[in-house]
């Protein structure tokens, strides 16, 4: 390299500032071929898991469920399915995915419970109140939604008449509607909003 490395006394031999800064590129180089090797070695090995989980799920836990999961499987690939708790269960059945995050009402009876939250009737803090005597406005996901499920049968129960009057997939769009003041909606406590109300 035509430059001195290092410095040859009396007490030994030493590096020079050139040969300090040369032994840190090749010790970098050093560390570069390991990872490729690595790389190489383990391409073919790497693993991958598809995973589903319901909406209320990924808008609050997701996150850090996956920020968990990456520290200790670093190489492991994660396709995650958001969906309705029963099309979940029949990608898991069909073996489509291998761990699902489902509401307990279809999880079956091998379904290990991860956390518990209720579901309440709510409407836009500004709604005027509905008279029993007129159809109730619903704020519904489509089928196969659970909550959907469950208002229809609650109201139907009580035999009070309901209308659908705003459907979307998502519970953002479910929220959206009610605090825009177009129906009531059953959600979980969680996922309420302060410009919404729980009914009693």
């Amino acid at each position: 390299v035509k430059r001195a490395l290092v410095h040859r006394s009396r007490t030994g031999v030493a590096l020079t500032e050139d040969g300090q800064v040369l032994i840190q590129y090749a010790r970098r180089i050093l560390e570069l071929n390991d990872e490729a090797i690595e790389h190489v070695a383990t391409k073919n090995s790497r693993e991958s898991i598809a995973m589903g989980v319901i909406e209320e799920f990924e808008r609050f836990y997701l996150e850090e469920f996956l920020a968990e999961f990456h520290k200790s499987h670093p190489r492991v690939r994660i396709d995650v399915v958001v969906d309705y708790s029963r099309n979940l269960k029949k990608l898991i059945d069909d073996d489509k995915i291998c761990l699902a995050i489902m509401k307990s009402g279809v999880a079956g009876d091998q379904a290990i419970p991860l956390y518990s939250d209720r579901l309440v009737w709510v409407a836009s803090q500004y709604s005027v109140f509905v008279a029993k005597s007129r159809a109730i406005p619903l704020v519904v996901s489509p089928e196969p939604c659970i909550n959907r499920a469950a208002m229809m049968k609650a109201l139907d129960t009580a035999q009070l008449p309901w209308r659908v009057a705003s459907s979307c997939p998502t519970l953002s769009g479910v929220v959206a509607a009610v605090k825009a003041g177009l129906g009531v909606s059953a959600i979980d406590l969680r996922s309420i909003q302060p410009s919404m109300r729980v009914l009693t």
